[in-house]
């Protein structure tokens, strides 16, 4: 039952991770590797795979983890790094400056909006854009929507669940929708957390508001997400990550028949374009380059140590 997945295409671990549920998704996780261990005791693992594989059907834990075929925004990895909290935990009614968004789908238009965040959580999916206004706001997710972005979940079990799939699983050289890899995603998250939380001290009162308790509203004295800060520091000291976004962009070796018409060999390409499709394929690595020494060199601890040992 474990790879049976739901109306969305999720299996039961990507349920868990999408809904926060980490305590979950860790017993989850687990009970995949022991059926994916007992496959070859169970004769349900061919030689084959046996072989390739140790013992550890790397298939059939795959179908219960991120089944072949599922979206790309849909891995547990990306989902677990989106997760963080909506702004208004902890701007409450004040407005920030910050990235907003409106959702034609839950009608928040016109003086209405939402945050990155839940953009990426309760909108995913929607008809949701970014706005082109003054991005000065709250975001107003809650007033509207069933906002699922206002708890945060074990911050604990989340990080351990971090590790697990980082170092056990092959996640990390999966590419969102966008064609992005995780080190660039969580970059850009904390260069544009880093400017909107800056705030929080200097622009958010504590102190609760005379109207707060007129009106339902959720919990917002909280303190701003450091979950991708954090992720960006241990995923940069992983070498499969680090070596999926160097390799980011790069053309696919073109491969010909030889005359044995039995085995293949590379195609040379003209100078020309391989100038071309290396200055193409090198955008998304300067772009995590740039933000992460410029916007991110003060926010990600023992920055240098990370760029010389890569």
């Amino acid at each position: 039952m474990n790879h049976y997945r739901d109306a969305q295409g999720d299996t039961p671990f990507m349920a868990a991770v999408t809904c926060q549920a980490y305590s979950a998704a860790l017993t989850l996780f687990d009970t995949a590797e022991r059926v994916a261990s007992s496959a070859k005791f169970l004769g349900k693992m061919d030689n084959q795979k046996e072989k390739e594989g140790g013992g550890f059907d790397k298939e059939l834990f795959r179908k219960m983890i991120y089944p072949a075929g599922s979206k790309p925004d849909s891995s547990p990895l990306y989902v677990l790094c989106c997760n963080d909290t909506c702004s208004f935990t902890w701007t409450g009614k004040e407005h920030i400056n910050q990235d907003i968004f409106e959702c034609r789908t839950c009608a928040l238009v016109e003086t209405l909006c939402c945050c990155t965040e839940c953009a990426k959580i309760c909108h995913k999916g929607h008809d949701c854009t970014l706005k082109k206004t003054s991005p000065t706001a709250y975001c107003d997710c809650w007033e509207r929507c069933q906002c699922k972005a206002l708890i945060a979940g074990n911050h604990t079990t989340r990080m351990e669940l971090l590790d697990r799939l980082i170092n056990e699983t092959d996640l990390v050289t999966i590419p969102n929708s966008k064609g992005e890899h995780l080190p660039l995603f969580l970059v850009q998250t904390v260069a544009r957390q880093t400017i909107e939380q800056e705030q929080y001290r200097t622009y958010r009162s504590r102190a609760p508001r005379k109207n707060d308790s007129d009106t339902e509203m959720p919990e917002h004295n909280l303190e701003p997400t450091r979950f991708c800060r954090q992720a960006l520091e241990m995923i940069l000291q992983d070498w499969q990550a680090v070596k999926a976004m160097i390799n980011s962009g790069c053309p696919n070796k073109q491969t010909r028949e030889n005359s044995g018409g039995s085995n293949t060999v590379q195609m040379p390409m003209p100078e020309e374009e391989v100038y071309l499709y290396q200055q193409k394929g090198t955008m998304k690595l300067d772009w995590f380059t740039h933000t992460l020494i410029v916007k991110c060199q003060d926010r990600v601890g023992h920055l240098d140590f990370v760029l010389v040992h890569t």
